[in-house]
């Protein structure tokens, strides 16, 4: 395969629906209406389990890729040094928040799964994602551009 960057999903999309390059990796949600019209098949998701909103869709480990896992993940940063009853009081919010029915129904139903991580879990998980992207970047030779 060949990287192909683009400004955004929108002219990936229209590049692989015009036959132009023919894989692209993307969003669920990006991806979705595409699918669902059928100018688009979806091959495999990249987490280690299926997404519940395409089932039918298997995971790259299941498609003869074993050990692919990569997902893309948000989450809410407040600048270094806020004080820990801050950081709290922020966290049983969103917690809360994201845990409403309602919430979880409309991320669901986008291809989004509500993992509520306390702080320091949520700080390991970025300190290890950095250091397996920097990996990455290492032995494939990415230059910043």
């Amino acid at each position: 395969m060949q990287q192909v960057p683009f400004k955004g999903s929108g002219p990936a999309f229209v590049s692989l629906i015009s036959g132009e390059v023919s894989a692209a990796f993307s969003t669920v949600l990006s991806a979705m209406p595409h699918v669902k019209s059928g100018k688009i098949r979806a091959l495999g998701v990249t987490t280690l389990k299926r997404v519940p909103v395409v089932p039918d869709v298997p995971t790259m480990v299941e498609s003869a890729l074993p050990d692919f896992e990569t997902s893309q993940w948000f989450g809410i940063l407040a600048p270094a040094g806020t004080p820990r009853r801050i950081v709290d009081r922020l966290y049983q919010a969103l917690t809360r928040g994201s845990s409403s029915p309602e919430v979880k129904e409309r991320l669901t139903a986008q291809g989004v799964e509500v993992v509520n991580r306390k702080p320091e879990e949520f700080s390991a998980v970025i300190k290890r994602e950095l250091a397996q992207w920097a990996g990455v970047i290492k032995a494939s030779g990415i230059k910043p551009q």
